[in-house]
């Protein structure tokens, strides 16, 4: 009977130990829409015990990337929510913030801020598809076209492989103030219904004003959001200028070039000698 009492004392002592030490507490993943993109991540986790807030506060981590944090903390979701195997991260860095004590919670928490540029992926200077956290089509000579890349997302996976965005967890897409044609497979979070209507090809297109939108706690089976941008006539104007240089450049650079310096040169001398002839 002892033997028992020690052996369920045992138990206890060890399931307080097992306790963790972090907890997470939410996670803010925000997206600045452009040609490359700019992410924002703050992953922010509850310090549950006085050993592991001491340690925290007063021990630099040795390595500031996301394998130690995740080592610290045994948090797996300490990680980019956007798969660098389908995005192409430049600029990537680590920022902890300060450690804060909530009174409300009774509970200390820190965080965790990741900023990178989330490119597509390139073969020499053609995008490769599929590519980025939004594809790229220039659809007319001053329309670009964007497409949410669905296969980027890092989220959590439910039934079917679809993305699903945590209770504690929300995915924010700000877009250019310039954008239009704007259409979301699921609603944002607090979207009104009046802010939508129905497009030419019968899909519901967003026509309000704001342009910053989340989801929060959802599935996103099959998410996608489209937006287009149209360039001012500047730009249409500069890349008509631009093409007809690249074709000069290749016509006098290219197997031909000989033949065509040969015949500038005749078109000159000739035009030369009638000029000199009218004289």
């Amino acid at each position: 009977m002892n033997n028992r009492l020690l052996t369920i004392f045992l138990l206890v002592l060890f399931a307080g130990t097992l306790v963790a030490d972090f907890k997470l507490k939410d996670i803010d993943v925000v997206v600045f829409a452009r040609d490359e993109p700019l992410v924002e991540e703050t992953i922010s986790f509850y310090i549950t015990t006085n050993e592991s807030l001491n340690e925290h506060k007063t021990a630099p981590i040795a390595r500031n990337d996301l394998e130690a944090w995740v080592k610290r903390t045994s948090l797996n979701d300490i990680r980019q929510h956007f798969d660098p195997e389908v995005a192409n991260i430049s600029e990537f860095i680590i920022l902890p913030q300060e450690t804060k004590y909530s009174a409300a919670e009774g509970s200390y928490y820190s965080s965790v801020r990741i900023q990178y540029i989330a490119h597509r992926y390139y073969n020499g200077t053609v995008a490769l598809p599929d590519t980025g956290i939004f594809t790229v089509a220039q659809s007319k000579p001053r329309i670009k076209e964007y497409v949410l890349n669905e296969e980027a997302l890092n989220f959590g996976s439910g039934f079917g492989g679809d993305a699903v965005l945590g209770e504690n967890v929300r995915l924010t897409l700000q877009l250019p103030k310039e954008a239009r044609g704007i259409y979301f497979s699921i609603d944002p979070s607090e979207a009104e219904p009046s802010d939508f209507t129905l497009g030419s090809d019968g899909k519901k297109q967003y026509i309000g004003d704001e342009r910053t939108f989340y989801w929060m706690h959802t599935r996103l089976p099959s998410f996608t959001v489209k937006y287009y941008i149209e360039l001012p006539l500047q730009e249409e104007i500069r890349q008509a200028v631009d093409s007809i240089a690249n074709r000069v450049v290749l016509i006098f650079t290219g197997r031909d070039s000989l033949s065509a310096i040969v015949l500038v040169a005749a078109i000159l001398v000739s035009t030369y000698a009638i000029l000199k002839v009218k004289k």
